[in-house]
């Protein structure tokens, strides 16, 4: 055992409150895990849509000096021609 944790120990006056102080450490464990996981899918996220914008830019000529409603009109106008060319 470590020696913060023989100090605990030593200083706990009773069974139950070394009971409550582990019981607190595994939740507090437990949300930093989550916490690890909900930043991982954030940053995950935020690379695909990254990518994903910048091959959609690619494909759009001028995109770069598009504002964003003239960005979704062509993307928009993009697919549908894909889409009929794809139904034929």
């Amino acid at each position: 055992m470590s020696r913060t944790a023989d100090f605990i120990e030593k200083n706990m006056s009773t069974e139950a409150e070394l009971f409550k102080l582990r019981e607190e450490q595994a939740k507090h464990r437990r949300q930093l895990a989550e916490n690890r996981e909900k930043t991982k899918q954030r940053k995950l996220r935020t690379r695909r849509l990254i990518t994903h914008g910048a091959i959609a830019e690619s494909m759009i000529p001028g995109a770069e000096d598009m504002n964003d409603e003239m960005f979704t009109q062509a993307l928009e106008e993009a697919l549908s021609v894909y889409s009929e060319c794809r139904a034929k």
